[in-house]
C-alpha cells in the first residue's frame, strides 16, 4: 500500500473548484478511541482504519449547516435561512489503497427530512429525519437529536417485540474552554480533506476544502446516547472524551469520483 499522506491543516488540493459551498456554525466535536478492528466491519470497501498512535477514533459532531453556493451559483439569503439544519453526526476516518485520509459517515441525524431524503437517495449520505437542536453561547453548547418514527427491536423469533421503545437519539452539554493551537491528534480529527462513502455498490469520494479550524477547548458536562452509537454499529466508549468547539468555517465540497 501507497504511503500514507501527511496530516495538514491546509486541503491537498488548494486548486479544487467545489461544486456546493456551505457555511457551518458551532461545530462541536466529541471523540473517543477505539481498536481499529472494530471499526474496521463499518468501513467503505478499499479503505481501511486511519489510526493515530495506533488506534481509530470516533466522533460525534454537532453543527448548523446553510448552502452559500450551489454549481457556482449564490444561494438566495431566504432560501439559505429557509435550508438551514441543525445535525448530529456519527463519523470515522480511513485510509484508501493510494494512501489518501478521509472521513466516513455512519450516521447523519438531520432536523430538514427533504435535504436529509435527497442526500440518502443521490449520495447514499446515512441521514435520518430527527428533531435535532443545538443552542451556544459564549460559554455552553449543547446538542440533542430525537430520530423520528417508530423504532422496533427483534426478538429471538425475528418478528419485532412488542412493548414501546424511546426513540433513537442522543444528548449532550460541553463547556467551552480557552483557544487552542491544534495539536497533531486535533489536526488529524478535524483536518479531513476528502469523504468516503458506500454509494451503490462502489465507494465514492468527494474532495473537501476549507480554512483551517479556528479550535476551542471543551468539557463535556453531560453526556447521553439513547441509541444512537449502537445503532451506527459501535459500542459505547470506555474512555474520556476529546473535546473541541469551533465557532465553523466555510466548506467546499468537489466534484465526486470513485475508487
Amino acid at each position: 500500500m501507497p504511503e500514507t499522506e501527511p496530516v495538514t491543516p491546509h486541503a491537498p488540493h488548494p486548486s479544487l473548484r467545489p461544486l456546493v459551498h456551505q457555511m457551518l456554525h458551532d461545530v462541536t466535536f466529541l471523540h473517543w478511541p477505539y481498536d481499529p478492528e472494530r471499526i474496521r466491519p463499518l468501513l467503505p470497501a478499499g479503505t481501511e482504519p486511519d489510526v493515530f498512535d495506533g488506534r481509530a477514533w470516533i466522533g460525534v459532531v454537532g453543527l448548523a449547516m446553510e448552502p452559500v453556493r450551489a454549481l457556482g451559483l449564490p444561494v438566495p439569503p431566504p432560501v439559505r435561512r429557509t435550508t438551514r439544519s441543525t445535525q448530529l453526526n456519527v463519523r470515522t476516518y480511513c485510509v484508501d489503497s493510494r494512501g489518501r485520509r478521509g472521513l466516513v459517515f455512519l450516521s447523519m441525524e438531520t432536523s430538514r427530512p427533504s435535504f436529509g431524503f435527497a442526500a440518502r437517495l443521490a449520495g447514499r449520505l446515512p441521514y435520518h429525519s430527527a428533531a435535532v437542536a443545538g443552542r451556544a453561547s459564549d460559554t455552553e453548547v449543547e446538542y440533542s437529536a430525537r430520530r423520528r418514527g417508530r423504532r422496533f427491536r427483534l426478538g429471538s423469533s425475528g418478528r419485532a417485540a412488542s412493548g414501546v421503545f424511546p426513540p433513537i437519539g442522543m444528548r449532550f452539554r460541553v463547556r467551552l474552554g480557552d483557544v487552542v493551537e491544534p495539536d497533531p491528534l486535533d489536526h488529524f480529527l478535524t483536518a479531513r480533506w476528502r469523504l468516503h462513502n458506500r454509494w451503490y455498490g462502489t465507494t465514492m469520494r468527494v474532495p473537501v476544502r476549507h480554512e483551517p479550524w479556528a479550535l476551542r477547548t471543551g468539557e463535556l458536562v453531560a453526556f447521553a446516547d439513547g441509541g444512537l452509537l449502537t445503532d451506527a454499529g459501535l459500542r459505547p466508549p470506555d474512555e474520556s472524551a476529546h473535546v473541541l468547539y469551533s465557532p465553523g468555517t466555510r466548506v467546499g465540497l468537489g466534484l465526486p469520483a470513485f475508487l
